[in-house]
């Protein structure tokens, strides 16, 4: 026992010389603050801070837009919008946008000869139209045709670049969703204004181009079911030049109509051009008056004869229709200059072998109004209609069909202001009985109450397809693609 307490002794010893204890409290870490941020001192008072937050920022165009400044050593702050507008001087402005779009905004503040800038980006979103197909640049629609999957084939122009616009085919679906779109044209301003079916399922499209010549041509553009491009001509002088209408004849060949211009004189002449199934040229007529001249509308009859329907200046004072019966080399069987009508746009032979115009008519007043008037086979006047509805100072129709009843149906614009504003036109679309006689009328305005209808067409349920174009905001047009059941009701 007492060995043992000698050995226990004899490590306790030994252990304290290997592993001291020590009694001297452990140096404590340096101090840390509860918030690092406190320890920032504070700026100079020659150092601008700038800063700003952005309230009511995605709206909807046009929409005010309210900027705080939350800037801190500045005697001077200047705002710059992002939209061209006029600069601010102002410590909070208010600030309009008129159009969608991403704009930088940008705040100076300036202190003791010190200036920073801070930018920050604030989004406008479009305004949002039903039946409206576009982007924030502009669109139009010219011309459109119901497929047999139920779908639409529209042409137009589309705004590219540099204030040019290229022509625009596109396909959509029953219920107006695009499925393909393809553009035509050049570095210059080229326009769709018609469109027609061809007997193989492809497309024909007439309008103008700048982009071959540098001048206005007639353009002709042939593409194939899917909207692809087989072949495209220009037809013109060398001044100024545009197709309006076009159709494709029993020939299988294409016949167009518009306007044309001789270099030196003042006024331009209707002119008429045959081609065959690829696009060249067979003959072309140039008819018209000592004043100004054009072709809007071009049919083939059943008798394999041409008509053509547009405007002349033979009666000086004033712009008179034009209608035109021409054989298929070109000559002319009748032609005449129908009284108070200012132009043509449409024409159609009815079901009974006569023939429907459709136009505007200057009156015997300072308005406009849409007319349409009926004559036989020989240009003989069987009625004529106009169609000014109260509340409506005047209206524009740019197309007329007959419907499957007899009747037919139109399309166009209407001032609905009380005054001569056609900034505020509307769209518009009027169905009549077999006579002419209004059976209904319906107006559709846009965001800023601006459309117009260009080609109508009755539909495989008995409706109507309508395309033109609307105004979405300032300088924005989309094409405008209206689908109505049989009563003018929006489908």
């Amino acid at each position: 026992m007492g060995h043992r307490l000698i050995l226990l002794f004899f490590c306790l010893v030994i252990g304290l010389f290997i592993f001291p204890v020590s009694c001297e409290k452990p140096e404590a870490p340096p101090d840390v603050p509860e918030n690092p941020i406190d320890t920032i001192p504070n700026p100079p008072n020659d150092t601008p801070l700038v800063s700003f937050t952005i309230t009511n920022n995605n709206c909807i165009a046009a929409c005010k837009i309210t900027f705080t400044n939350t800037s801190v050593n500045t005697d001077f702050h200047k705002w710059d919008f992002g939209d061209g507008s006029a600069v601010s001087i102002d410590l909070n402005p208010s600030h309009t946008y008129s159009r969608g779009g991403v704009y930088n905004v940008t705040l100076t503040g300036t202190t003791n000869g010190h200036t920073v800038i801070v930018t920050q980006p604030v989004e406008i979103n479009r305004p949002v139209i039903p039946y409206s197909i576009g982007t924030s640049s502009s669109e139009s629609g010219t011309g459109v045709v119901q497929m047999e999957d139920g779908g639409y084939v529209v042409t137009g122009y589309t705004y590219v670049q540099d204030n040019s616009y290229n022509v625009y085919l596109l396909k959509t679906d029953a219920s107006r969703n695009v499925i393909w779109e393809k553009n035509f044209g050049g570095s210059g301003t080229d326009l769709g204004h018609g469109l027609g079916k061809t007997n193989d399922g492809g497309f024909i499209i007439i309008g103008e181009n700048r982009s071959v010549s540098g001048n206005k041509d007639i353009y002709l553009i042939r593409t194939d079911a899917e909207g692809n491009l087989l072949w495209e001509k220009t037809f013109g002088g060398i001044v100024e030049d545009a197709g309006y209408g076009v159709t494709q004849t029993s020939d299988n060949g294409f016949l167009l109509t518009g306007v044309t211009r001789t270099p030196g004189i003042e006024f331009t002449d209707l002119i008429v051009i045959k081609t065959d199934d690829s696009g060249t040229l067979l003959w072309e007529k140039r008819m018209g008056s000592a004043h100004s001249d054009g072709g809007y509308a071009v049919t083939e009859t059943s008798d394999g004869n041409y008509v053509v329907g547009g405007f002349s200046g033979a009666y000086v004072t004033s712009l008179y229709s034009y209608m035109i019966k021409m054989d298929p080399q070109g000559n002319v069987i009748w032609e005449q200059h129908t009284a108070a009508w200012c132009y043509l746009y449409s024409v159609q032979e009815t079901s009974d072998g006569n023939l429907i115009w459709a136009g505007t008519d200057g009156g015997s007043t300072s308005h406009c109004h849409g007319s349409m008037v009926k004559t036989d086979a020989n240009g003989a006047l069987i009625w004529n209609k106009t169609y000014f509805s109260p509340g409506v100072l005047h209206n524009n129709v740019k197309c007329g069909r007959q419907t499957l009843d007899g009747g037919y149906i139109l399309c166009g614009s209407a001032d609905l202001s009380g005054y001569q504003n056609t900034n505020l036109d509307a769209f518009m679309i009027i169905k009549t009985d077999a006579d002419g006689n209004i059976v209904w009328e319906k107006y559709f305005s846009g965001n800023l109450k601006k459309g117009i209808g260009y080609d109508v067409r009755q539909t495989s349920d008995g409706g109507y397809i309508v395309v033109g174009e609307m105004k979405i905001q300032s300088g924005d047009f989309d094409i405008y693609l209206l689908k109505l059941d049989a009563d003018g009701n929006v489908q």
